[in-house]
């Protein structure tokens, strides 16, 4: 009964939207995390950016006040 089959994998009808997170849930998780991760990497290297351009504007001349 291949028909009978294939009705049997179809969307489950009638459960809620919870059903579907708790199906999901590890792609959710995944999900989640890697957007947290990438958002410190973001953070973090925006920081080291600019720290290393400050470095460079110190060995500039005109930033000691040299006209």
């Amino acid at each position: 009964m291949p028909h009978a089959a294939s009705q049997q994998r179809s969307t489950r009808p009638g459960r809620p939207l919870g059903g579907w997170v708790k199906d999901h849930g590890l792609l959710l998780a995944n999900i989640g995390l890697f957007l947290v991760f990438f958002g410190g990497m973001t953070v973090s290297g925006a920081a080291e950016y600019s720290e290393d351009q400050l470095g460079d504007a110190a060995r500039l001349p005109w930033h000691r006040g040299i006209p």
